[in-house]
């Protein structure tokens, strides 16, 4: 663990007195770049939630605090833990939950139904139809579309949709015709052909 680590983990032990933290994200992964935030997950014996966002030796410290019980269930916002270290575990409770976040994404996810689908493809159309005007609420409905074609990407495919970092590398290394279409679009937001291609390609219609 770096120096800004381990002044953050003691700084957040004498704030919270957390019996587990977990970093997760690009600090996890040994990725973090010059931009990149610190990740954290603190639990504790308390009831409540807590949110705690702050400037830390002038790196951006986001952090959560949960109480134990969140260990109970796997919510799907628990799947950023997938490449989470438990970096103090003071019962086990975050090394096992880690796993537990793992299992989960190697089972699989339910695939979406046939009528969940069918109402996916409607409601891009119809988003496609009103970015077309050209008006104010148009333009509103092309880039809410832009942002969400991600995530749609993988739901209709029944996988897990896991961020926006980890999702263009899958997909570059393994669907690279759409992969450069989401390029083209992020690249050229005002064109709306290539947000049709690149809708069509997504939700398969």
């Amino acid at each position: 663990m770096n120096n800004i680590l381990e002044l953050a983990v003691e700084e957040l032990k004498e704030k919270y007195a957390p019996h587990t933290i977990i970093l997760y994200g690009s600090y996890a992964r040994n990725e973090a770049t010059e931009t990149s935030d610190i990740d954290i997950a603190c639990f504790w014996d308390r009831p409540e939630e807590h949110k705690d966002a702050s400037l830390f030796h002038g790196i951006f410290l986001d952090v959560w605090v949960y109480p134990t019980a969140f260990f109970d269930s796997i919510p799907d916002a628990s799947l950023r833990f997938e490449d989470g270290k438990a970096i103090h575990d003071t019962r086990g409770l975050g090394k096992n939950y880690i796993a537990r976040v793992k299992q989960k994404l190697a089972e699989g996810k339910e695939p979406m139904s046939d009528e969940n689908k069918a109402h996916i493809q409607e409601w891009v159309t119809k988003m496609l139809e009103r970015a077309n005007d050209g008006n104010l609420d148009g333009n509103y409905r092309r880039t809410w579309l832009q942002y969400e074609l991600l995530e749609l990407y993988f739901e209709v495919r029944g996988l897990w949709f896991l961020g926006s970092k980890k999702s263009f590398n899958y997909l570059r290394e393994q669907d690279k015709s759409v992969y450069s279409l989401f390029e083209q679009v992020y690249q050229e937001p005002l064109n709306l052909n290539l947000l049709r291609k690149l809708a069509k390609q997504v939700v398969r219609i």
